[in-house]
């Protein structure tokens, strides 16, 4: 399966517990055309000159270059434990064929969910600790599809392309649920003579991985009826620890119980350094 961790920029954060990162709060570009100067004179000057080519400049303009700016906030994200386990019996850890690769693989799994959940809709909070997640981050705008107008859901992502582009971003995913990509928004959408939009029953579903160009991410993890485009490569994933598994008999009466717990176990952080990146789709 594919995670958001695998869209996202990975970073590794040693032995630290806390770590900053730039976010990006806003853009002007103002690059220009530059004329020649062709005196020496002072900024103040408001003589005229004739540069190659015939143009008349005024040489407070000739050889100026334009300023262009950004704006930034430093943000300090927090690392975060996300752990479950499971009890087995040691007999039937040792005598059940293959029940130790299954626990482990649930364990493991079940951790990859939690974590997207958190890329996703973590609050930021403290108590209870949660991350800082995508749709949470101060997000400038979104677009809502017109159940009965003239949008369907993949004008919607269009639209959002749209937006994000404007923001001289180059959004490369798209993230929804799949009872909206299993749908008559997608899938199964159909033209005004009954043809398929997008695929052709003949071929795999798994095929049609693209849309306007962007690569699709169906993740149970996003609630139906709401879609998320963006460049996911403004999106960081803080690793302090990737998952672990566990297992130990030394907690309370297990040991003579012959019981076993086995855990597993990550710690990481999640960041959005351009939330003008990211545009959110909903009815």
């Amino acid at each position: 399966d594919l995670f958001m961790r695998q869209i996202c920029t990975n970073i590794s954060l040693g032995g630290a517990t806390s770590w900053e990162y730039i976010t990006i709060t806003g853009r002007t570009n103002n690059a220009g055309v530059v004329p020649e100067a062709l005196t020496a004179e002072t900024i103040g000057s408001t003589s005229s000159h004739l540069v190659p080519g015939g143009t008349v400049v005024n040489a407070i303009l000739a050889g100026v270059k334009p300023e262009s700016s950004m704006q930034f906030n430093r943000v300090t994200g927090r690392v975060e434990t996300i752990a479950h386990y499971i009890p087995v019996t040691r007999n039937a850890a040792m005598d059940a064929v293959g029940i130790m690769q299954e626990i482990n693989a649930f364990l493991v799994q079940g951790i990859r969910e939690k974590e997207e959940a958190e890329f996703l809709f973590g609050t930021g909070t403290t108590n209870p600790p949660r991350l800082q997640g995508l749709l949470n981050v101060t997000n400038p705008y979104g677009i809502q599809t017109l159940s009965a107008g003239a949008n369907t859901d993949i004008d919607a992502v269009m639209l959002a392309i749209a937006k994000i582009r404007k923001e001289q971003y180059r959004p490369n995913w798209l993230i929804l649920n799949p009872d909206d990509f299993f749908s008559s928004g997608f899938l199964m959408a159909k033209d005004g003579d009954g043809n398929y939009m997008l695929a052709s029953p003949r071929a795999s579903a798994e095929q049609l991985n693209t849309l306007w160009g962007l690569q699709i991410l169906v993740t149970q993890s996003l609630p139906a009826g709401t879609m998320v485009v963006g460049d996911f490569r403004q999106a960081l994933v803080a690793d302090r620890m990737q998952t672990a598994i566990y297992m130990t008999d030394s907690h309370a009466d297990l040991f003579v119980r012959n019981v076993l717990v086995v855990l597993a176990e990550s710690r990481v952080g999640f960041g959005c350094r351009a939330p003008k990146a990211f545009c959110q789709i909903t009815p």
